[in-house]
């Protein structure tokens, strides 16, 4: 029903605790971002690699998109583009604004989101 009014789910930092997958099986969602505990050392550990790496797999059966939240270097934006990740939040997309700018922008640009990869 919420599809019909173009409304959208959007589960934020995913993996960030035990019922985030229980969630995602249970709800329908349009967005799924990655919790940044998962971004941290993507491109020097292998093990945050790996843990990137599984989630996109994991969120494609229910979610439309996958966002890597806390991006902190441009390899983290080079190497979540080959997982197949849609979009990212971080510095090396935009950096965080005073709240009299964000509101013009807003003001000019009603649509959010994060930047995206492609």
């Amino acid at each position: 029903m919420l599809g019909n009014l173009d409304i959208h789910r959007e589960m934020d930092d995913f993996g960030a605790d035990c019922p985030s997958l229980r969630c995602l099986n249970r709800f329908s969602m349009g967005i799924l971002k990655i919790e940044k505990l998962f971004i941290n050392g993507l491109d020097q550990d292998p093990d945050s690699a790996a843990l990137a790496t599984a989630a996109i797999p994991l969120a494609r059966p229910q979610a439309v998109e996958g966002t890597a939240e806390g991006l902190q270097a441009h390899g983290q934006m080079v190497h979540l583009h080959h997982l197949n990740y849609d979009q990212g939040q971080g510095y090396p997309i935009f950096r965080a604004l005073p709240a009299e700018v964000a509101g013009i922008l807003l003001a000019q640009n009603p649509v959010g989101g994060g930047g995206s990869f492609l």
